[in-house]
């Protein structure tokens, strides 16, 4: 059963439990694949089970910025935003990984928001958390420079136990919001000064302290 692989449903009630496996359909989507544009509508809200999804926008210049991941588990909050709402999405998502959900189609979902505490519990945990992402992030990209925002980014993608990430410049300006050349300008900077080593796809923390110094006034937003 589905329902048995998805945490948030291990005290459901049985008629939650019920009303899950008649409308609840397990789907996939390869590595790389659009789940959704903006403007697009939402037939459906869903719990990922494995992979991870990326959702992001995108300007009128073409940069993107990521917004949030869903990992397994989770929910999009745009998701349940548009179809709570009853408007359409506001970003993009695309399959970072190799895809597999469980999806409920959208009327359900919004009758089980007022019948099911578990669905409801779960949306508004998700709007709390992600709502607190999302601003952090426009935070970051209206006030900080790209210096900080790139040793921002590499302090918290790397726990100490860690000093290697595996990330190319194009993808790490994605996730900032800015250009591959700004990236590439900061690192080089960085690498002189010897806080990161560089290789190919491949950042290296050498100082992890000095990156610190470099993002302290900037990590509590």
């Amino acid at each position: 059963e589905i329902a048995k692989r998805i945490p948030l449903l291990a005290e459901a009630s049985e008629r939650e439990l019920e009303a899950f496996e008649q409308f609840a359909v397990l789907k996939t989507f390869a590595a790389g694949e659009q789940l959704a544009f903006e403007g697009d509508s939402c037939p459906y809200f869903f719990v990922v089970l494995k992979g991870r999804m990326r959702v992001y926008k995108i300007g009128e210049s073409g940069r993107e910025i990521t917004l949030y991941y869903v990992d397994p588990f989770e929910s999009c909050v745009l998701t349940a935003f548009c179809i709570l709402s009853q408007t359409p999405l506001p970003a993009y998502a695309v399959a970072e990984e190799t895809l597999e959900m469980v999806v409920i189609p959208s009327g359900e979902f919004r009758k089980w928001i007022d019948r099911f505490p578990v669905w409801r519990d779960h949306t508004f945990n998700i709007l709390s958390r992600r709502l607190g992402e999302i601003m952090a992030t426009i935070e970051k990209v209206a006030f900080l420079r790209v210096d900080e925002r790139v040793a921002v980014f590499l302090i918290q993608a790397l726990p100490p136990s860690r000093d290697v990430l595996a990330i190319t410049h194009d993808k790490l300006a994605r996730e900032l919001g800015t250009t591959r050349v700004g990236v590439s300008r900061v690192l080089e900077e960085f690498e002189k000064n010897g806080w990161v080593s560089l290789s190919r796809g491949k950042i290296h923390i050498r100082d992890r302290h000095a990156l610190q110094q470099k993002a302290k006034n900037t990590l509590l937003m």
